[in-house]
């Protein structure tokens, strides 16, 4: 429909439209076509015209005169010294943008004033703060406080980015898993054999973002020297919520700036906010709105179903919704996901369709050939040249001259403009099975099972002449070539086989395939079939291995019972049986304890993504509900040992200490399970009985535990208040109650002072002090502008008794309250939890509490307080995690 985009002032439609109306009838006639509102208005000049508009949800009618456009189309003009005047024309109307960050002061008229030759400044606006939109007077305070906000928030940002200004170079920002590169090495041989050719340009595409910078005239300091500049970022944190641009500095050289940032991987252009620039290091991290980016495309099979690619269609979770060519949107429920080829199938209500006829694209595989002239149709409403093809293109339908979809567009490489198709073949054979489950089951609650068989074993395409190098014997290519189509060109070859599949000690790599069930198969196709139409059943291959050629009997393995359709989450970590999928790149057997995201749990551990768990508290695990029972069995705030095994480093196990999350930041552990029929997945409790834990064997109710933690919570927020009242506690020094009056020449003290800086002051007298930090945040927690998950650093002691102990730290390490602290004593080899009992609002200092009588009396005696007095000098000290 036709939107008000602008209204001229003093023009007819002046105080009667309103950016954002939306015309729905002009004279009684629906208009939403430009051609036909011309029409009206050229056939009624001098008239009136009746509107009907929607504004926010009410209809309105409005009575406009049309006016003569070459009325205000002025036909003559002034010169006089050069100058070129002339009345306004409507031509030259046009949108402006209010200076929305103030880089100008207010309007203000300049007046000569002749007695004294000077020129007389005064504001152009009598009350800058009252202003008019729209006819209506409004103050602006709301406004200027949303922006003052606005500032803040990214002030705090940015002061947070500073201080912790390590964060890009320790490559923290998107919690990478700092475990992983235990091989520099080894990663080194990884990227030399990207740059020679391996590493797919796809990969890198999607990160890229180009940068249109424009720096105001009044605004061009620190030795900038242009307005104008482009660039390139890289996309270095993405979420729901704010994405982050990492960029060089003589890209975005001062934070006043306008930005607009270009995705290489999607055709739009959305405005971006300068957050921090480094003070040394040549980069700047830019924020953009990550709901200003767009989805992938789908197209219509048949009135009930509805295909889409694979990698838009995940097996885990998916909440979706198509929108159709006239913007109509409808929620699909995902009902079939093939667990090998790149599609998948969703369903959706043909009678949620009510303003679109539309008809379905017939499926035609074999119509597919080299040299067939075809289209590609975007989710852009548009045609692509058959090789061309964008983002958001995935899962469109690769359509014939005419009209059939003879493939499915899967995947593309902009820089040599090809793309790769998917064969219709496996698509019309599961949607056969779903249409016909569908009429049969129609009145009852039933899964359709499409069937997939596997020997776990992949296979690949070999040419004749490679085959002969692995041992084919001439008699055999001989029959192959005889009982095969004259374009046949090589034969199946044995690539990899999973550990503990059926194929596991039968076949091995370099194996060429000859028959199957006494039929000679050469393509995947005709592979894929009889093992699909065999499951749960034997099949005969007959293969060369070097020079000898072997019959083995295997069985056809059901496909989606190695694809796991359930996980359990437990403290942000998702954990699941090891698919088959994962286990065919890892080489692991299918079913192992697999590691999907480690979440605060396992990050906390440095256990990384894609580990497999083998042993959880002394116990191994096989499967994932030996990790549930141990799981059950143990307390809140436990630290009990894990080992586990990487892709990576598959022969030798790793340990850790886990530790249950004690502060319940995240909810009880979960298990979801897919619900095919509706496309859900439902969530029940993994524990039977979360309040009643087994720990070392004992049975023990924690509501004892319970009321512990609410006492310690009421304590630590007593304290806080108290803290928070006399905030002028540690500014004045009075907390360790240090004796003033020895203090009588501060001159001694200086050269004091100065024979501890030379090496006399002994370091065992600091050392005491000094309290290690390593701070997590959970991801539910990260609030206020914090940047990182994962701090590191150093406080010192300011309080210790009996029964408590304070430590002084800054607010870069403790952040928030909601953070779990393990405190390290430089003194004393153990490691303990705090509690953030305060944090100061305004200076850079928070206090964090501990236990004393963790420490033991060895401990105890090893620590000291340090002593805090107004006007020392100082020295800055540090201590190191080793």
């Amino acid at each position: 429909m036709l939107v008000v985009e602008s209204v001229v002032p003093g023009g007819p439609a002046h105080n009667q439209l309103e950016p954002g109306d939306v015309l729905v009838c002009m004279n009684k006639e629906v208009t939403t076509q430009f051609l036909k509102l011309e029409s009206l208005l050229d056939d009624n000049v001098g008239q009136t015209v009746e509107l009907e508009l929607e504004r926010g949800g009410k209809l309105l009618t409005v009575k406009l005169t049309v006016q003569d456009l070459h009325l205000v189309t002025p036909n003559y003009f002034l010169e006089v010294s050069g100058a070129v005047i002339h009345p306004l024309s409507y031509q030259q109307s046009v949108l402006v943008s209010i200076d929305r960050h103030e880089w100008y002061a207010a309007p203000e008229i300049y007046t000569r004033d002749d007695i004294s030759g000077l020129w007389i400044q005064k504001q152009a606006l009598l009350d800058v703060k009252k202003q008019v939109v729209n006819g209506v007077n409004s103050r602006t305070e709301e406004c200027d406080q949303d922006e003052s906000d606005r500032v803040m928030k990214k002030r705090r940002l940015g002061e947070e980015l500073y201080v912790a200004g390590n964060m890009v170079a320790d490559y923290t920002l998107n919690e990478p898993n700092i475990d992983n590169r235990e091989d520099p090495k080894s990663e080194e041989d990884a990227v030399v054999r990207d740059l020679h050719g391996l590493f797919a340009e796809h990969e890198i595409e999607p990160t890229l973002v180009m940068f249109e910078v424009f720096v105001p005239s009044s605004c061009m300091l620190d030795g900038v020297h242009s307005q104008h500049f482009f660039g390139t970022g890289v996309i270095i944190h993405h979420s729901e919520n704010m994405g982050l641009v990492a960029v060089d500095r003589n890209t975005v050289a001062i934070s006043a700036s306008d930005i607009m940032l270009s995705f290489a991987a999607f055709p739009v252009e959305i405005p971006g906010e300068v957050v921090f620039l480094h003070p040394v290091h040549n980069y700047a991290l830019v924020a953009y709105d990550p709901s200003a980016l767009g989805s992938a495309g789908t197209f219509a099979l048949n009135y009930e179903d509805n295909s889409s690619e694979h990698h838009q269609f995940v097996r885990g979770p998916v909440v979706a919704e198509a929108m159709f060519v006239n913007r109509e949107e409808v929620p699909v429920y995902p009902i079939y996901r093939d667990p090998v080829h790149d599609f998948g199938f969703f369903h959706y209500d043909p009678s949620a369709i009510q303003f679109l006829s539309y008809e379905e694209i017939p499926l035609t595989p074999e119509a597919a050939c080299v040299g067939l002239e075809i289209r590609v149709v975007g989710n852009d409403s548009g045609e692509k040249a058959a090789s061309g093809t964008k983002g958001g293109s995935s899962g469109s339908p690769v359509i014939d001259q005419q009209g059939r979809a003879v493939a499915m567009n899967a995947g593309g490489k902009s820089s040599s403009a090809s793309a790769f198709f998917l064969p219709l073949e496996r698509v019309v054979r599961a949607l056969k099975f779903l249409q016909k489950g569908r009429d049969s089951i129609r009145d009852k609650c039933e899964v359709v099972t499409v069937p997939r068989g596997t020997l776990q074993a992949t296979f690949l395409h070999k040419g004749f002449d490679e085959s002969r190098r692995l041992g084919l014997q001439t008699e055999t290519e001989q029959l192959v070539r005889h009982a095969s189509p004259l374009s046949e060109t090589g034969m199946l070859v044995v690539e990899s086989v999973v550990p503990g599949g059926p194929a596991h000690n039968q076949l091995e790599p370099g194996d060429v395939l000859v028959c199957m069930n006494k039929e000679v198969t050469t393509q995947f196709l005709k592979l894929e079939s009889l093992l699909d139409d065999s499951v749960g059943q034997t099949v005969e291959l007959e293969l060369e291995r070097g020079v000898k050629l072997l019959t083995v009997k295997l069985t056809v393995q059901d496909l989606h019972s190695v694809t796991p359709n359930y996980f359990l989450e437990v403290s942000g970590a998702v954990i699941h049986p090891l698919s088959y999928q994962q286990a065919r790149n890892f080489r692991f057997q299918c079913g192992l304890v697999y590691v999907s995201d480690p979440g605060y749990m396992l990050v906390r551990a440095g256990v990384p993504r894609h580990a497999i768990i083998k042993k959880l508290a002394g116990e191994e695990i096989s499967h994932l509900e030996d990790f549930i029972r141990v799981l059950s069995t143990l307390s809140r705030g436990a630290r009990v040992p894990m080992e586990y095994i990487n892709y990576t480093d598959r022969h030798r196990r790793k340990s850790v200490l886990v530790s249950i999350d004690r502060h319940e930041w995240y909810a009880a552990p979960e298990i979801y399970t897919r619900d095919d029929i509706s496309g859900l997945w439902i969530q029940k409790q993994a524990l039977l009985d979360v309040k009643k834990q087994v720990v070392n064997g004992v049975n023990s109710r924690t509501e004892e535990c319970d009321q512990d933690e609410s006492d310690r919570v009421m304590k630590k927020r007593r304290l806080g208040e108290e803290l928070y009242a006399a905030g002028n506690m540690v500014a004045d020094y009075t907390l360790n109650e240090p004796n003033i009056d020895n203090r009588e020449d501060p001159r001694s003290e200086e050269d004091a002072v100065v024979r501890d800086l030379h090496g006399l002051f002994a370091e065992h007298e600091i050392e005491p002090t000094l309290v290690m930090f390593e701070v997590f945040v959970p991801s539910s927690c990260m609030l206020d502008g914090v940047h990182s998950q994962h701090f590191f650093g150093t406080g010192v002691i300011i309080y210790h008794s009996e029964n408590m102990g304070l430590v002084a730290v800054d607010r870069n390490t403790v952040a928030i309250s909601a953070s779990v602290i393990m405190l390290s004593f430089a003194a004393f080899p153990v490691e303990i939890p705090g509690e953030v009992v305060f944090l100061h609002p305004v200076h850079n200092y928070a206090l964090v509490a501990y236990d004393p009588s963790a420490l033991g009396s060895a401990g105890t005696f090893a620590v000291r307080t340090a002593q805090l007095l107004p006007g020392s000098l100082t020295m800055s000290l540090g201590k190191r995690r080793t």
